[in-house]
């Protein structure tokens, strides 16, 4: 009977805390692989002829505001996760860097607000005043 309450009956404890490491791998339902090269495609997109750098970067965030707007509440959030905090490897969030700090945090801002706009979406289809 103490055997039971040896150490050797922790084991499948250790194993529970495997999955809680994968839990901190958050981009798991991260964003599709199409949607990241959108993004690296607008992020790279020259301004047109005739463009002002300033209007190119407008169009670049409106773009980017539209593809944000239709990522489901859990991948916005991955990906604002993911653009706040660039790791060295990541593409997407290093071409993100790159633009003008209030664009980057004014689109920050529009991924991390998501949820809300997804139960104001929810709400207005329900018959609510939203």
């Amino acid at each position: 009977m103490s055997s039971a309450v040896h150490p050797t009956a922790h084991a499948p404890v250790s194993s529970e805390t495997s999955p809680s490491k994968s839990t901190e791998r958050v981009p798991a339902p991260s964003v599709p692989a199409d949607i990241d090269r959108s993004i690296q495609v607008l992020l790279d997109t020259s301004a047109e002829p005739g463009e002002t750098i300033n209007g190119a970067f407008q169009r670049k965030e409106q773009a980017l505001r539209v593809l944000f707007a239709d990522l489901p509440s859990a991948q916005a959030s991955t990906l604002h996760r993911r653009l706040s905090n660039p790791t060295t490897g990541d593409m997407v969030a290093q071409r993100f860097l790159r633009l003008d700090v209030n664009r980057r945090d004014r689109l920050l801002a529009f991924l991390r607000d998501a949820r809300r706009r997804e139960a104001i979406a929810v709400a207005r289809a329900a018959g609510g005043r939203g």
